[in-house]
């Protein structure tokens, strides 16, 4: 098939020797996609690809977007059908491939029998597919093994997607040893934007969560993770709070008696009165709730800028604003 592309009023167009049967979203520097259902997604747009799959682009990369007639049909498997016919299609075989392949993972997770041919199931699997079924085990809220198999296998991952649900398990997931694994694939596989993903990490309304992204962004930095660091740090010393718990065991005693005079109008009854106090014996812990987290916002920011100003975020944010990767970081 024989295709151009004309430029016209500052909008690409894709002409092709037979008619067009899907969306085209033409990308910036060449390239273009057939789907179907462009949609924002912050600061991407996710597409759904005429084999199925959901991929995620960059806002910026898309160039325009060519829609076909709602009438045209498709050669599939012998037949004409719709373009959305064939995705609905395609994608409940890959759902049930995917099944399928949880399945095997658990199994060869968990060393029971059969753990070897699951294995080699899994590893058999096409590429891309086996890379986006562990993405999803590693997603899953369920067994701890088949999340961390699942987190090492994907060391091997070349997707933008699969770095996204590394860093999403490093900085979310409940488990210590999942997060360990993930860090270490991510580690593996040396991107240099992998700082990046952190970055929304620190806006989390969860203190765990942004405490692991600092931590994180130490050993992946990116300048991108300045500014939020700033204001973390900044509005930890404008919301300041102290804490503290006591841990011991208290005794009760009888450290004397006391006489009380009662009676009636014909006796009068003396009683001794016991004199109860306690005994509290262990370790009080007083707690800077929030230093903690301080200190790592501030070792971060040492990190990604080779600056230090400690905790002092006054000092922090008049020194970004000085910097000319303030001006290029959005």
């Amino acid at each position: 098939m024989r295709a151009w592309t004309f430029f016209l009023s500052g909008v690409f167009f894709f002409v092709s020797g037979s008619p067009a049967v899907a969306d085209w979203v033409n990308l910036k520097g060449g390239g273009s996609w057939r789907g179907l259902d462009l949609k924002k997604k912050g600061k991407r747009y996710a597409f759904t690809l005429e084999t199925g799959r959901v991929i995620f682009l960059d806002r910026s990369r898309v160039l325009s977007v060519v829609k076909s007639p709602r009438d045209e049909k498709v050669d599939f498997r012998g037949e004409k059908v719709t373009l959305r016919e064939q995705i609905t299609i395609l994608q409940r075989e890959d759902q049930q491939q995917q099944k399928e392949a949880l399945k095997h993972l658990y199994k060869w997770a968990q060393g029971k029998t059969g753990a070897d041919e699951a294995r080699n199931l899994v590893l058999e699997l096409a590429a891309d597919d086996r890379e986006r079924y562990l993405a999803v085990a590693l997603s899953k809220k369920r067994n701890e093994k088949v999340r961390v198999l699942a987190a090492r296998q994907l060391a091997a991952g070349k997707s933008p997607e699969t770095a996204r649900a590394l860093s999403r398990a490093v900085v979310r997931d409940r488990k210590r040893a999942v997060r360990a694994a993930s860090m270490s694939s991510l580690a593996t596989r040396e991107d240099l934007d992998t700082g990046e993903l952190f970055v929304p990490h620190l806006y989390s309304s969860e203190r765990k969560h942004r405490v692991r992204a600092a931590r994180s962004l130490e050993r992946f930095p990116s300048a991108k993770a300045v500014p939020p660091l700033i204001v973390n740090l900044h509005a930890i010393w404008a919301d300041f709070g102290r804490g503290y718990f006591f841990q011991g065991t208290q005794r009760s005693y009888i450290k004397d008696y006391n006489l009380v005079s009662g009676g009636t109008g014909f006796s009068i009854v003396e009683v001794a009165d016991p004199e109860v106090q306690t005994l509290a014996t262990g370790i009080v812990h007083d707690v800077d709730i929030r230093k903690v987290e301080a200190k790592l916002y501030a070792r971060a920011l040492r990190n990604i800028t080779g600056q230090d100003f400690g905790t002092d975020a006054r000092r922090w944010q008049k020194w970004w604003k000085t910097t000319d990767a303030a001006k290029k970081t959005p």
